[in-house]
């Protein structure tokens, strides 16, 4: 029943559009360009509403968002003060106004691919008010658990690897800045 009451209206949408009958109406006396560009004019609105949206269809879709960069940052350390610390600062800012939902992730490794690490991640305080981007946290430190004839924990100097990965319902960019000591 639903699928006869469609075809009848699009059937009736054609004729009036076509002129077939009631071409006394203002449809029937409007010219095919000016129809056809009231009709764009309409899909385009419609299409610029859609997107300002916070939720539909295509928010809940979660886009990787990346460089095109192997590996992001490469940061060296010595191990020795001030060098046994970075801060790493990771910012998000969508294409979009408002919240992108974002969640970072990081491949990280010291030295070589083969010695991967984990990070912890921390939401960052300074953009934790601020809609227009999303902000996390990384410390790296070269505290090695390498005990030596003293038993006495020691810095050693290494090279840390990370890429950066954003999972948000926008596409953006990813910066970062970094802080040793």
């Amino acid at each position: 029943m639903i699928m006869r009451k469609k075809l009848l209206l699009s059937l009736l949408t054609l004729l009036i559009i076509s002129g077939g009958f009631m071409s006394g109406n203002r449809l029937g006396r409007l010219q095919e360009n000016q129809l056809e560009t009231r009709v764009n004019n309409l899909r385009q609105q419609l299409a610029s509403f859609k997107e300002a949206q916070i939720t539909g269809a295509s928010s809940i879709l979660v886009r990787k968002n990346e460089t095109a960069n192997a590996v992001d940052l490469t940061q060296f350390l010595s191990g020795s003060f001030p060098q046994t610390l970075a801060t790493v600062k990771i910012a998000f800012t969508p294409a979009k106004k408002g919240d992108a939902f974002a969640e970072l992730q990081v491949k990280a490794y010291r030295d070589s691919e083969s010695n991967v690490m984990d990070v912890i991640i921390y939401d960052d305080p300074d953009t934790a008010t601020d809609n227009t981007k999303t902000g996390w946290v990384i410390y790296i430190d070269t505290f090695d658990t390498i005990i030596n004839n003293d038993h006495d924990y020691v810095n050693a100097p290494h090279t840390y690897y990370l890429k950066f990965y954003v999972n948000s319902v926008d596409t953006g960019t990813i910066s970062w800045s970094v802080v040793v000591g």
